[in-house]
């Protein structure tokens, strides 16, 4: 397997993942993420933050996809 292959399967891996645990949380009640006025880019920089110091690399990239909709979302597409 050559180093793109790699990545791919990778990225594969880490989305089914974190879509697991978002459907998770999903089904725990956890809901808002798409609302600015529950968690604006602030609060979700500070999640990742927060997930870093827990240890929580899934939360860590389910948050950091949340902020990267939030700023794509209002044009400010920075990644």
């Amino acid at each position: 397997m050559n180093e793109c292959q790699a990545l791919c399967e990778l990225v594969d891996k880490v989305s089914e993942r974190v879509k697991d645990r978002l459907i998770s949380k999903y089904y725990e009640g956890k809901r808002g993420w798409d609302d600015p006025s529950r968690f604006d880019v602030g609060d979700l920089i500070t999640a990742i933050m927060d997930e870093t110091q827990e240890k929580d690399p899934i939360d860590v990239i389910a948050y950091a996809m949340f902020w990267w909709n939030r700023v794509r979302e209002v044009g400010n597409e920075q990644g």
